[in-house]
């Protein structure tokens, strides 16, 4: 029977009592402060949602925290992602989620196609996309403050979702909403 760990992709618990764990709390740190300088969240208390703070869901998170390799299996960097549970959502939800994908065979036959007419491809990589794009008006969704995150925050605390994270049902689509208008402009 093969074991569920894999020391590439730990769990929270496993990243920090591991030997590892303080490149682990580096990664969530810098994950966690990206968030707070593009106001992803508000710190607010629970007794303040339905009086101060509109009613709204309350949405379960997790770290996804992924070794990276360099393409012969050396070690390259830790990285870590600051995600809402997707799945709770799917069940009491009817959000159209769905975006336009395009295959890695189109991907390479387009980069053959740029290699013999001689033209230029520039590559883009967004940090935080998702959080750029904005939460849909007129909902609010609250989270638990990020594992390991507790001592920036009052004790107690819940954070009402200014912009969108990974894992959140509707975020690659309006992702997508966002980026198009922008190639657009």
């Amino acid at each position: 029977m093969m074991s569920k760990y894999n020391p590439d992709m730990p769990t929270y618990w496993q990243a920090s009592f591991g030997d590892k764990a303080k490149y682990w709390f580096e990664v969530m740190n810098e994950e966690t402060d990206n968030l707070t300088k593009c106001n992803a969240w508000t710190v607010i208390l629970p007794s303040k949602i339905g009086k101060k703070f509109p009613l709204g869901k309350i949405i379960a998170t997790m770290w996804a925290l992924k070794k990276k390799r360099n393409p012969d299996m050396t070690f390259k960097t830790y990285k870590g992602c600051f995600c809402v549970h997707g799945d709770p959502q799917r069940k009491h939800t009817n959000v159209d989620s769905f975006v336009p994908v395009v295959s890695w065979t189109t991907i390479k036959y387009m980069l053959v196609q740029c290699c013999f007419l001689k033209l230029v491809t520039i590559s883009v990589d967004f940090s935080n996309a998702f959080a750029q794009a904005g939460i849909t008006e007129g909902e609010d969704v609250y989270i638990p403050i990020p594992q390991g995150y507790k001592g920036r925050c009052p004790k107690d605390t819940y954070l009402c979702l200014n912009e969108l994270l990974y894992g959140k049902i509707d975020a690659t689509r309006l992702w997508y909403k966002k980026l198009k208008a922008g190639l657009e402009a």
